[in-house]
């Protein structure tokens, strides 16, 4: 994506995004149509369907590193009656995790913080590089690929448990990304 404006003036881009994104046809996310998850949407295998009351999240991933920062990406599908919003997360190997939305300042790419995004009813919405993102601050060791940390997803509606999979440093997507669930 391409943003050429400071974060304050995306609002109302990052409300269009949840609001008027359908749903993904790329996928079918049903927990049933998947070997690896059980009725209840929780991953037997690899842990990368979380599943609340309101959302179902997929495939939260981030890069390897040996910063004392990363972002974190998911898909994010409200499967609730009203909207969700968004808040940020919480990780015990982080001090801080904040929602983030990129942008381009003076043509370098830079992160800054969003209070909270709004996820419609039957929506998705994604969490990706260069895009919306979680913010991991003092990171207390580095990240290994192939490794995996706890998160919990926090929103206006309360928090969702999940795992969060380390993938390679240059990585672009879930290395599951594009199967069923």
């Amino acid at each position: 994506m391409f943003f050429g404006h400071r974060l304050t003036s995306l609002a109302p881009v990052f409300m269009a995004l949840a609001i008027g994104a359908g749903p993904t046809t790329a996928e079918n996310h049903d927990a049933d149509d998947h070997d690896g998850h059980d009725s209840h949407g929780e991953s037997r295998a690899d842990h990368h369907l979380a599943v609340s009351d309101q959302l179902r999240v997929l495939h939260g991933w981030t890069r390897a590193t040996d910063h004392d920062h990363a972002r974190v990406f998911m898909e994010i599908e409200n499967i609730a009656d009203a909207p969700v919003r968004l808040t940020g997360g919480r990780s015990p190997i982080a001090a801080n995790v904040e929602l983030v939305g990129f942008s381009l300042v003076e043509g370098e790419g830079v992160y800054e913080p969003v209070s909270d995004v709004p996820v419609m009813p039957g929506r998705d919405l994604v969490l990706a590089p260069q895009a919306l993102a979680l913010a991991l601050e003092d990171i207390e060791g580095p990240l290994i690929e192939g490794s995996a940390f706890p998160l919990a997803l926090t929103t206006d509606r309360g928090r969702v448990e999940m795992t969060i999979v380390v993938e390679a440093a240059d990585a672009q997507q879930h290395s599951h990304a594009g199967h069923a669930h």
